[in-house]
């Protein structure tokens, strides 16, 4: 529930879920994933380096971290470029029925089903045995890893597999209704998403680690 709501906020609120219902949700991890101080993402770049704490635990949940923070930089830039609410040639696009993977070759013909939430592109966990996209996508996950000064062989020693994450959710049974203290937000996601993600884009609130957008 939203409390507080100024005048017109329900035709707002309405504007902003038939917008995301059109477009879906940027995935994006949410900011308790990087801690209360928002700094576990570059512990856990430490721990790569050599540095950081002794405790197993806390190093392979600190290096957890630092892999969603990677993806959330991919996902920032690819918004940025205005690649979200396409397809390109060479992404990794992952069935929404199935979860099968496979590298988009004809843009033209796989944009409809993108369109449509049957596909969605796929961003970077990066470990050993992830699979790499291809073409300007490919490019900019190499980019984001280099920038990082993270090699191959970093993630190697710490024993990083990696995978893929959807890059954008669609939202099941998404409603905004009145209540007597506001607004009440209701709908459904898919394992492994973020309601404070869907939240933040009604209220455009601060996400403290997470990049902001308009």
């Amino acid at each position: 529930v939203v409390e507080g709501v100024a005048a017109g906020a329900l035709e707002l609120a309405a504007r902003i879920a038939h917008a995301l219902q059109e477009r879906g949700v940027p995935n994006y991890y949410g900011a308790q994933r990087f801690g209360t101080d928002g700094d576990n993402a570059a512990r856990g770049r430490s721990v790569l380096l050599g540095q950081g704490p002794k405790q197993q635990w806390l190093r392979r949940f600190m290096l957890s971290a630092y892999q969603s923070g990677l993806f959330n930089r991919y996902l920032a830039v690819r918004i940025e470029r205005g690649w979200f609410d396409r397809l390109l040639a060479g992404d990794l696009a992952k069935k929404t029925d199935t979860g099968g993977l496979f590298v988009v070759a004809d843009v033209a013909a796989e944009q409809p089903r993108y369109a449509s939430g049957a596909i969605t592109f796929t961003g970077p966990i990066y470990g050993t045995r992830m699979k790499w996209a291809e073409g300007e996508p490919g490019a900019l996950e190499r980019d984001i890893l280099a920038a990082d000064e993270i090699t191959a062989d970093h993630l190697k020693a710490a024993r990083l597999e990696g995978s893929r994450r959807p890059g954008r959710i669609e939202l099941a049974d998404l409603a905004v209704v009145e209540h007597p203290l506001g607004l009440r937000l209701s709908f459904g996601l898919p394992a492994g998403a973020y309601a404070t993600m869907v939240i933040r884009e009604f209220t455009q609130a601060s996400t403290g680690a997470l990049p902001e957008e308009d």
